[in-house]
């Protein structure tokens, strides 16, 4: 079963007349704080074996090459965040979030799957045999992007560890485990974590009940259909963002333009 969901932001421009510049100020913050050392810091998912997962490895870079995307693994100026989520069952989806110069921008995608008339069923290698095709949507979110980008964060997005590195995590499923898989990159970050479907892991191991808060976030902002029930998946929202601040116009301001 093929479980694979990518999100990907393109440039749009996030200069709203409710947004303001505190929220990147707010996400800045969080993007200092995932590497203060003067060493690029580089991390993808391991196996069941505590080794490199050089099979999601090859499978993802097959996927991003058949869907035109350049690889992260290099870093990106200032951030951008790729989420890749759904399943055979219930529809791929490709959401890219980037920002550049302050300024947020996204693209969200349907993906399908057809069959590869070029796979060699001799090389084994079976992620090959479809190809990702995508069809891309422009939208902007609901509460603007200072708000969502706020609200994104506050949900440790950037810091949520991979599933097989959380003690205790065992993966009995027999499909693959890339259900979700989430890369990250800024100048001097890359990283990339893996989860499964949420409603049982979610009960079980709190450090990634925020990957469903994520997802509904974003189908919710983007008005998705979505992919997965998260009714039962995700426990109260105890989280909180920081007030964003706002320009009061005070009584002696409104009688000063009469």
């Amino acid at each position: 079963m093929r479980f694979l969901v990518i999100i990907s932001f393109l440039f749009l421009s996030c200069n709203q007349k409710d947004d303001s510049a505190e929220p990147n100020e707010y996400a800045a913050k969080f993007i200092t704080e995932l590497n203060t050392s003067d060493t690029f810091r580089y991390e993808f998912p391991k196996n069941r074996d505590g080794l490199f997962d050089s099979s999601l490895y090859k499978h993802h870079l097959f996927d991003i090459a058949a869907l035109n995307l350049k690889s992260l693994e290099k870093g990106f100026d200032s951030i951008q965040i790729r989420i890749f989520y759904g399943g055979s069952f219930v529809g791929h989806r490709l959401v890219i979030f980037k920002c550049i110069n302050d300024t947020w921008g996204g693209e969200i995608s349907a993906s399908t799957y057809d069959n590869n008339p070029a796979f060699d069923e001799e090389s084994k290698d079976y992620y090959k045999q479809f190809l990702p095709n995508r069809t891309i949507e422009y939208k902007k979110p609901k509460s603007g992007w200072n708000k969502f980008v706020q609200k994104l964060f506050s949900y440790n997005l950037l810091t949520i560890p991979d599933e097989l590195s959380i003690d205790g995590f065992t993966n009995d499923s027999s499909s693959d485990r890339n259900g979700i898989l989430i890369e990250i990159a800024t100048k001097n970050v890359y990283r990339a974590y893996t989860s499964q479907e949420m409603d049982i892991i979610n009960k079980v191991f709190p450090e990634i009940q925020n990957v469903s808060r994520i997802l509904k976030l974003i189908d919710d902002e983007f008005s998705l259909k979505y992919l997965w029930d998260y009714t039962n998946d995700i426990p109260p929202d105890t989280t909180t963002s920081p007030p964003i601040k706002t320009n009061e116009l005070k009584l002696k301001d409104i009688e000063s333009e009469k």
